[in-house]
């Protein structure tokens, strides 16, 4: 039972990280330490899962976050509608891609 506590301490990490806690707040509400925290971040399987589920958070509220965009785009902000215009293409891009027989993702920054 007691390699269960750092692994459960482990996950609920993830989910706070993922979540945008920062790490001193994540190290605080866990229970560790910030050198445990530090250790547990150079982990590679650590890192990915981090990232998995802030994808996986990010994909389930995808609605809401459209909403949002689309709705103070059409307020006038200009920032909301160029990140709905550059989404947008980018899903055409996935699209026509996937239609050739290949999918590829490429994300494009803009450089000011």
């Amino acid at each position: 039972m007691a390699a269960y506590a750092p692994r459960k301490k482990k996950l609920e990490a993830i989910e706070l990280l993922a979540a945008g806690m920062s790490y001193t707040e994540v190290a605080s509400t866990v229970g560790v330490t910030q050198k445990t925290l530090r250790l547990w971040r150079k982990e590679p399987e650590f890192g990915a899962a981090v990232l998995d589920k802030s994808r996986a958070l990010i994909k389930e509220n995808l609605p809401d976050i459209y909403s949002v965009l689309i709705k103070e785009a059409k307020k006038g902000s200009h920032q909301h509608l160029r990140l709905l215009i550059e989404h947008y293409e980018r899903l055409e891009e996935m699209r026509t891609n996937a239609e050739l027989g290949h999918i590829s993702f490429t994300w494009r920054t803009s450089q000011s």
